[in-house]
């Protein structure tokens, strides 16, 4: 947001995000000139380091209560996303800045239905997710180079195996 020095233009408006919460990368909703697809990628690389795997061409999350894989669903995502990622919009504030050009501000605003639809089926989406074969409660032992190691608590990118010890 560009506030305006202007000695008649009202003051900004104040965060809608509380102060005390670590801040989290924001992700303008789609609009006119803002197209999906950029929206779901944008998402998507946010999602891909905060526990959402892909398997059988499908987006999923561990749900910790049960220790087991599950589809991530229209109505869970837009509030699931929201824990990651912080859905913006921009809306147009009453006064000019500086230069005469209209003044903005990034709000926040929850995804809709449709765009969440539209964005858990979005190959821009479903490519930045990492694969995801297996869940181990226990450490895998690996071959890697000829040598045994074993792969404790986190995800393995080469062999695709989620380790979450119980």
């Amino acid at each position: 947001m560009t506030e305006n020095t202007n000695e008649q233009s009202p003051p900004p408006l104040p965060s809608t995000a509380a102060s005390n919460s670590p801040a989290l990368p924001e992700v303008e909703l789609p609009r006119v000139g803002r197209i999906l697809s950029d929206f779901a990628r944008e998402v998507g690389a946010v999602m891909r380091q905060n526990g959402v795997y892909l398997q059988g061409g499908r987006p999923i999350v561990l749900d910790r209560s049960t220790g087991r894989m599950i589809d991530l669903t229209p109505a869970c995502f837009r509030t699931y996303a929201e824990k990651s990622l912080r859905t913006v919009k921009l809306v147009k504030l009453p006064w000019k800045k500086e230069d005469g050009s209209d003044a903005y501000e990034a709000r926040a605003d929850s995804m809709n239905k449709m765009q969440a639809e539209a964005v858990l089926v979005s190959p821009m989406f479903l490519e930045q997710l990492p694969q995801l074969r297996r869940i181990s409660r226990v450490p895998v032992p690996i071959l890697r180079d000829g040598e045994l190691t074993l792969h404790c608590t986190g995800y393995d990118a080469a062999t695709k195996i989620l380790v979450e010890e119980a």
